[in-house]
């Protein structure tokens, strides 16, 4: 059985040893099979690297019937499209481009979402649950659903940066604060929280925006969980320093990895290394998956990491 993050590393290996037609044409041949986003923007990448510009507008304008299509944002953020800015065809499908985007927006086709037991007593003990670069609140809810299920107030923000239809993209952590906090501000109006439980979680970006928020001390949070947690401070460790003089006391965290993860960071975790350094408590988990996924028994292993995070365990 072909699984996606084993195409996904297979395109990225050929990349690193110059072999950019085998790349090229290995993700052209499972993006669709495999429907993957990453895929498909490999395959866009590599096009333009070969020089295609013409297959990469033909690819751009096919996107658009669909929705498969990349926003403006995202598209003049990659380098190899770069050389392509002056054709008037390509101008034409950016335009194009933010018309989809516009009428995203006002379909409100994504937007942040609540959850919460009508069975839970309050105050209720809060999560923020962040969601990865590539989704959105709903997938989020998807796998946190767990929480509000053991009586958990469960925000899930929503990035406002946007890749493609239903793909949302969580960009630096000065913007991100701004945008989680202020999305935030309505939940904890409308509900009351028991603010000596409040835990922040994410996936992949977002488990890294946690941490950070986590670390500035945003809402007193007791502790973060983060699921196969990365993003641009982890490849550069050295910008946790900062935060890292003086955290929250007490704060604790959890840190789930899967295989795929841990390999894809590749050699010794300097973010886990300046955490403990630090005299941060940390729980290291590692989990059986295939791939950047949720563990499969996550509702167990998040009853386990809150007790750990509010040092309920004895």
């Amino acid at each position: 059985m072909i699984r996606l993050h084993e195409i996904i590393k297979i395109v990225a290996d050929l990349q690193e040893q110059g072999e950019i037609e085998l790349a090229y044409r290995l993700a052209g041949q499972y993006m669709d099979r495999l429907e993957s986003g990453e895929l498909r923007f490999n395959h866009l990448s590599l096009a333009a690297k070969l020089g295609r510009a013409g297959q990469v507008m033909d690819l751009l304008e096919g996107y658009l019937e669909t929705n498969r299509w990349f926003s403006t944002w995202f598209l003049q953020r990659v380098p190899e499209l770069k050389q392509l800015q002056d054709l008037p065809r390509y101008q034409g499908i950016l335009q194009a481009t933010e018309e989809r985007e516009e009428q995203y927006w006002q379909d409100g086709v994504a937007k942040p979402l609540a959850q919460v037991s009508p069975s839970a007593p309050p105050p209720y003990p809060l999560l923020i649950a962040i969601h990865g670069n590539g989704f959105n609140p709903e997938h989020s809810a998807s796998n946190w659903a767990c929480a509000a299920e053991t009586g958990w107030l469960v925000f899930h923000p929503m990035a406002k940066r946007l890749v493609g239809y239903g793909s949302h993209w969580w960009d630096t952590h000065e913007e991100n604060r701004e945008i989680i906090v202020e999305q935030a501000a309505e939940i904890l109006q409308q509900y009351p929280i028991d603010y000596d439980r409040v835990v922040l979680g994410g996936f992949s970006k977002g488990g890294e925006v946690a941490m950070v928020l986590a670390l500035q001390g945003w809402l007193g949070a007791r502790g973060f969980i983060g699921i196969g947690a990365g993003g641009y401070y982890h490849m550069q460790p050295e910008l946790w320093r900062p935060l890292l003089e003086s955290p929250p006391p007490g704060l604790s965290g959890v840190l789930m990895y899967s295989p795929y993860d841990l390999e894809r960071a590749g050699g010794e975790n300097q973010t886990l290394k300046s955490l403990q350094a630090a005299g941060i408590e940390i729980w290291l988990e590692k989990y059986a998956a295939e791939g950047h996924v949720f563990p499969e028994d996550f509702p167990v292993r998040f009853v386990s990491a809150v007790e750990f995070v509010l040092r309920l365990t004895t």
